[in-house]
């Protein structure tokens, strides 16, 4: 994790560079692609991305996890290397221009889901799958605001529950409040979020440690090189705890496109809030609707 200031850094050495200033209309397309598409309510929109993945490998399976949940244990480790992984993901307007003012109120919904579809000795199960319903209001600026080079095109302030549905021991939740912002700058996007964790009462706390890992927030850096869509997510708790996720797509048939993952570090998922997941998926993508043209997942509005 000791490299992830060494990273930010050159990104940033990269993204200050004087080319990097040059395309102020992309910003301008952002706000009006995204304006287009919330003429009408009640319309599912793209939100944190939806894909499949059918080969996902991680060198570090977490079976601690289920240790003393099966006793006499003879099929062998119920977490494998190889898996599959698949996420749903959509957002939806509720109400624009709340009570007259420029916010637009927005709800949310997430289904991510690790499948050992190749794990036959116990019946090829859903090992994890996390529950990510969210309420968020946004401010979408009419023009970029410009500030040292750099285009602020909107922030959200919202409310996020994430569970994996479990009972007792495997039971993993919490409660967040965030604040997210958007910023372009040439043909980078950055959307920071800080979050604020809702304290769980008394001693149910089914994970108290889980913002040593997670930390207090979180950094998106989005880039497109013609057809080609990267981005690099990056998370820092404590000590060393923190992760690095690092995707890229490249269009492949109609509406979908080749899709690529990447992840080192802590909270691949709630299940592995506390596990160090090495990991590399392979697989495909549906095609964000929220851009068409030169912007794609870098558009207002994807997480």
């Amino acid at each position: 994790m000791r490299n992830y200031i060494y990273v930010i850094t050159v990104l940033f050495v990269q993204l200050l560079s004087p080319n990097s200033f040059a395309s102020y209309s992309y910003s301008e397309q952002l706000i009006k692609e995204y304006k287009k598409l919330i003429e009408e309510k009640y319309v599912l929109l793209p939100h944190r991305g939806t894909y499949v993945l059918p080969v996902n490998w991680n060198d570090n399976p977490n079976n601690q996890f289920y240790e003393g949940v099966f006793e006499d244990n003879q099929r062998g480790d119920f977490v494998r290397p190889f898996e599959a992984e698949v996420q749903v993901s959509f957002s939806m307007l509720t109400s624009k221009n709340i009570f007259k003012t420029p916010w637009h109120a927005f709800v949310g919904y997430t289904n991510h889901s690790w499948w050992q579809v190749y794990n036959s000795d116990w019946s090829k199960p859903f090992r994890e799958t996390n529950y990510i319903p969210e309420f968020y209001i946004r401010r979408v600026f009419d023009e970029p605001i410009r500030v040292l080079g750099t285009d602020i095109i909107a922030y959200d302030f919202g409310i996020v529950h994430e569970s994996n549905g479990q009972i007792q021991e495997l039971s993993r939740s919490w409660n967040r409040l965030y604040l997210r912002g958007t910023f372009v700058i040439g043909s980078f996007s950055l959307s920071p979020k800080f979050w604020y964790r809702i304290p769980d009462k008394g001693d149910k706390d089914d994970n108290p440690t889980i913002q040593d890992y997670m930390g207090y927030g979180e950094l998106r850096i989005s880039y497109e090189a013609g057809e080609n869509q990267y981005s690099l997510l990056l998370r820092k708790g404590k000590k060393d705890y923190g992760a690095a996720e690092f995707t890229y797509s490249y269009p492949f048939a109609n509406n979908l496109r080749f899709y690529m993952k990447a992840i080192h570090g802590y909270g691949a998922s709630l299940q592995d809030f506390d596990n160090e997941t090495r990991s590399l998926a392979l697989g495909f993508s549906i095609e964000d609707l929220l851009a068409t043209g030169e912007s794609k997942e870098t558009a207002v509005g994807s997480q």
